[in-house]
């Protein structure tokens, strides 16, 4: 995140959840090195508060490319330390400014949101997901990108993309 991460409010839960205000809107900003220059990529943020959980949505409209539900740690009977990955899937059209790259860009930009989530809802310590890929294959076979990830890394997709991942303290 670039230093607009400043601006967030610490009390970003507290604030949705005492309020009648069922949207927050914010833009994050990723600086990449990209042909040896800082290119400043811009995203759409939204924060949707329904009764038991928060919806967080990066992208706009048909070009959401993250949405993750966090839930509302005030509510009774519901686990409050995980949130689900509800979607990861590349959208051209996720960047404001620009087009969104194809190697990487997805990558850096989940570990911005997490990074987000940490910062504002700090009670979330896990993210679960479920991998619903899958690519056919010219004898109109399928596989799971999940399964062939691993078959040919040792590792899933995103077990490669995190393992450099360090949260922020």
């Amino acid at each position: 995140m670039s230093s607009s991460e400043n601006n967030f409010s610490n009390n970003i839960f507290e604030n949705l959840n005492n309020s009648p205000i069922n949207e927050l809107y914010f833009i994050i900003e990723r600086i990449i090195k990209k042909n040896n220059r800082n290119i400043v990529k811009k995203y759409y943020l939204t924060i949707i508060k329904e009764k038991s959980f928060f919806i967080l949505n990066v992208g706009k409209g048909n070009d959401i490319c993250v949405s993750i539900d966090i839930p509302n740690k005030d509510q009774k009977n519901i686990p409050s330390n995980e949130a689900n990955i509800a979607k990861i899937e590349y959208k051209k059209k996720c960047a404001i400014n620009s087009i969104m790259e194809k190697n990487g860009e997805l990558a850096d930009l989940l570990k911005s949101v997490f990074d987000f989530i940490q910062i504002n809802f700090d009670y979330i310590n896990t993210f679960s997901f479920v991998d619903e890929s899958i690519i056919y294959c010219e004898n109109r076979q399928s596989i799971s990108l999940c399964d062939l990830s691993y078959i040919k890394y040792n590792k899933t997709w995103y077990q490669n993309i995190l393992v450099h991942y360090q949260p922020i303290k």
